[in-house]
This record gives structure tokens, sequence and C-alpha cells, in this order.
């Protein structure tokens, strides 16, 4: 039995070495589906390994963004763009996730470091937010 921190860590740990095994992720998408991931270190860490290896699974993506936006006051700057760099690399639309990371991206733009700024300005243009305020922000900062 593997907790949901060993899953996001045993999925980031193959996917920095770019490894690809579907009928693994699959099992590991299907495990993380039925678990609570609610830590947004977890969360992020599991769609950016996801993303990274270029593996899309809908109802994954789905299920985690879904539990993310219960959480995103509580995710770091980092794992803001993650989750939502993630899901612009494998073209997972979700509106309402993608607006209201821009919304909390927003309210706490002066933490971004350069790198966490270029991935969500990137994704964010990608995934089409209507919050169009981020770019004049991202623009002036």
């Amino acid at each position: 039995y593997f907790s949901c921190q060993d899953l996001s860590t045993i999925l980031w740990a193959f996917s920095t070495m770019s490894h690809r095994e579907d009928s693994f992720l699959d099992s590991c998408t299907v495990t993380v589906r039925s678990r609570a991931l609610t830590q947004p270190q977890h969360t992020s860490n599991t769609l950016w390994a996801l993303a990274t290896v270029v593996f899309y699974d809908g109802p994954c993506f789905t299920d985690l963004s879904r539990r993310a936006m219960l959480h995103l006051p509580a995710f770091k700057t980092q794992e803001l763009s993650n989750t939502v760099w993630a899901c612009a690399v494998v073209a997972h639309r979700d509106q309402e996730l993608t607006d209201t990371i821009a919304r909390e991206a927003m309210s706490r733009l002066g933490e971004f470091d350069p790198q966490g700024v270029g991935n969500l300005a990137w994704a964010v243009a990608v995934l089409d937010t209507t919050m169009h305020e981020l770019y004049f922000r991202i623009w002036d900062r």
C-alpha cells in the first residue's frame, strides 16, 4: 500500500528519468484517483510528473484539478505554476481551474520566481485564461 506521498514521489522519480511505461502509469492514475490527494505538493507533483512524460489520463487530471481547486490558497507559488503548466502541456482544458489559478497568482505575483512567472504566463496563455489582467500584472512586474 503506497501513500499519496509515495505515489507522487514515485511518479516524480520516473518522470525525472524520462521513463514512460504506460501500463505502470495507468495503474498509478487509477490508484491516485482512489486516494484523497489533499496535499498541494502531492497534487502538483503528480500532475507535473504525468505531463513531463506526456501521459494524459483525462479522468485523473479532472479529479486532481477538482481537488486542487479546494486547496489553491494553500499551494506554494511553484505548485500553482506546476499545476497549470502540467494542464497546458497535455492540453487539459479546465477554464475554472485556469482562471482560479490566475486569480490566485495575481494576488501573490511578487512571490513567484522568474521561472514560475514564465511557466505561469505560458500555461495560462496556452489554456486561454479569461483573466487578462494577469498578463498586464506580469508585464508590469
